[in-house]
């Protein structure tokens, strides 16, 4: 058996609406993640979700001592971060006096340089040795036509919005329905009453009779029909209370029937055009919640860390007066 896994990376709400906008106007777009943890991405090599990201916490330096983290990157925690830090310190790939976690609602640690060390030093030490540069692959993995397979987020968006739009064509045509079977049924109502159908009934002796009369009045009027007529139909008219029948009934009906028709050719022009339909419904939803979903992520190039030349940062050179000798494992007089 061959092991799958889907890992897809958070994007933001808002880009996605505008980019499904972009798929339904057949114009091109782009699309990168964006984390609510914030932070600094490189999505260089991205490939439209079949590669992977680096992202960067958001360092910030307080003069040459202090470096204060306010962002973290995405699948780290503030324990984790500083748990890596820790870890490098131990190992001397960074040098760390003190390291403060004052975070609450948003993220603030603080790390304190010993003498002789600074901030400028240790921003890409704490880069290329700890959690602070995560990379992250994405892998989009998904089921489609019962089968797995590995799609570009591009792709997968121009799926979800056909699905959108189907979803919105099913939705007006399950509306629709139910606004004819209103229309149906007020449509024999306002005949049954206004034409006095109801009077044919009144010699009526069985079921029957009641039936077949009721079917014989409503017959002339049959073009006005929206479907045809039904026994279901016949019974609902003859269960009509007597109060139906008064002046301001039927011209509640007739009311009805004006806002009902209004109402379906509003809605048979929708479904005419259902990719202005999409693009409405999604504009209304950006409209709504755009201002909730900025960007957290910023988007950057980063050069890469030379562990080497950072390592060498760390290495402690000594001068032999006696000897001569200058390097790392030379004890100083």
């Amino acid at each position: 058996a061959v092991g799958m896994s889907t890992r897809i990376l958070p994007h933001n709400f808002k880009e996605l609406l505008r980019a499904q906008i972009k798929i339904l106007e057949d114009k091109r777009f782009k699309l990168l993640p964006d984390f609510p943890q914030g932070g600094i991405m490189d999505a260089s090599e991205y490939a439209d979700g079949k590669g992977k990201v680096k992202v960067r916490a958001k360092l910030e330096t307080d003069g040459d001592k202090r470096i204060i983290i306010r962002e973290i990157p995405f699948s780290t925690t503030t324990e984790s971060l500083i748990a890596s830090i820790e870890a490098a310190a131990q190992k001397n790939k960074v040098k760390i006096s003190t390291i403060n976690d004052f975070t609450t609602e948003k993220v603030e640690i603080e790390l304190v340089l010993p003498r002789g060390v600074y901030a400028e030093d240790v921003v890409p030490q704490l880069y290329a040795y700890t959690d602070c540069e995560v990379s992250i692959s994405s892998n989009l993995l998904v089921i489609k036509d019962r089968h797995p397979e590995v799609m570009t987020v591009r792709d997968c968006l121009r799926e979800l919005t056909h699905q959108l739009k189907e979803t919105l064509r099913a939705e007006l045509k399950y509306e629709l329905e139910q606004l004819e079977n209103r229309q149906h049924w007020l449509t024999l109502e306002q005949i049954f009453i206004e034409k006095r159908i109801y009077k044919r009934i009144e010699k009526a002796k069985t079921e029957e009779k009641v039936f077949t009369e009721v079917y014989a009045g409503m017959k002339p009027f049959k073009k006005h029909f929206i479907r045809e007529m039904n026994d279901d139909d016949v019974k609902r008219l003859l269960e009509l209370r007597i109060r139906r029948i008064s002046a301001y009934d039927i011209a509640k009906n007739r009311k009805d029937l004006d806002d009902i028709v209004a109402a379906i050719k509003k809605i048979k022009t929708k479904l005419r055009s259902m990719v202005k339909t999409t693009i409405s419904y999604i504009q209304g939803l950006l409209d709504k919640y755009g201002k909730d979903y900025p960007r957290r992520t910023k988007v950057d190039t980063f050069e890469v860390v030379d562990k080497k030349s950072v390592a060498r940062q760390n290495i402690k050179l000594n001068f032999d007066k006696k000897t001569g000798f200058f390097g790392s494992g030379v004890k100083g007089k």
